[in-house]
């Protein structure tokens, strides 16, 4: 296995193991905790591959009953988005690489980036009993987005600029980045790199953003939804991880 191969290995690893632990975290927020026992089944079950044991039926459930499902996957996909932002800052200055959106939280990378991370996250939720219909998951992200923006008083692209300069204070998932968190203090590098690219693959710009979205989300949908295993052998999920891992970009090599 080439260093290459070991990373893409490790990458799907973690973004399961990311994954897991936003599922079970949103539903402790929302008042569906699962005991510590069940969390330990959990990402058991989850690391060896077990398709059909009973801790899905009992995660499915919770995930069902709540209002919206679709939310907790929001959480879910951010929390995967934020591993891999820790453990690869030195993707952000690659040379050649013109994607530092990707090292902006979840909220401004757009939806197409955002549900890349699916595939690590939808056999889960498959096996869980839970559906997973895109254009719904996609109301949510838009929501999602709308109030992370309203929280802030964001209207404008360049309104992000003094937010992105405070680096792990904005996005937590920079802690420690040092590298990256100097870049950003800078406002030139914010105003000339990071918002057009923000513009250009993530979000595109806050007011067309806005300008398209707003209307089409209920103030329920902006209030209700929320900002943000050892060993993988995965078996059935893993297959499916497996066959698909060439095609995901960002957790391989083009992230």
């Amino acid at each position: 296995m080439d260093s290459n191969d070991r990373r893409a290995k490790y990458d799907t690893v973690d973004s399961i193991k990311y994954g897991v632990n936003g599922i079970i975290s949103e539903l402790q927020k929302r008042g569906k905790g699962l005991t510590q026992e069940e969390i330990d089944d959990f990402q058991i079950v989850v690391s060896i591959g077990n398709a059909y044991a009973e801790i899905y039926h009992i995660v499915g459930k919770k995930i069902n009953e709540l209002d919206n499902p679709n939310e907790l996957i929001i959480s879910a996909l951010s929390e995967i988005h934020d591993g891999w932002v820790r453990k690869h800052e030195y993707r952000f200055g690659e040379e050649g690489r013109d994607k530092k959106y990707q090292h902006m939280p979840l909220e401004l990378i757009g939806f197409k980036e955002a549900k890349i991370d699916l595939l690590f996250l939808s056999p889960i939720l498959e096996f869980c009993g839970v559906t997973v219909n895109l254009k719904e998951l996609e109301q949510a992200y838009n929501a999602a987005v709308i109030r992370f923006f309203q929280e802030r008083g964001i209207t404008t692209s360049e309104d992000l600029i003094p937010f992105i300069q405070k680096g792990a204070e904005f996005y937590k998932a920079l802690e420690g980045q040092d590298s990256i968190t100097t870049y950003l203090a800078n406002p030139d590098n914010v105003g000339t790199v990071i918002i057009p690219s923000i513009e250009d693959k993530g979000i595109g710009s806050v007011e067309q953003f806005i300008a398209e979205h707003k209307k089409s989300i209920t103030p329920e949908e902006i209030k209700h939804v929320t900002s943000n295993v050892s060993e993988s052998s995965i078996k059935r999920a893993g297959k499916k991880l497996d066959d698909d891992s060439s095609t995901k970009s960002k957790s391989l090599e083009d992230e």
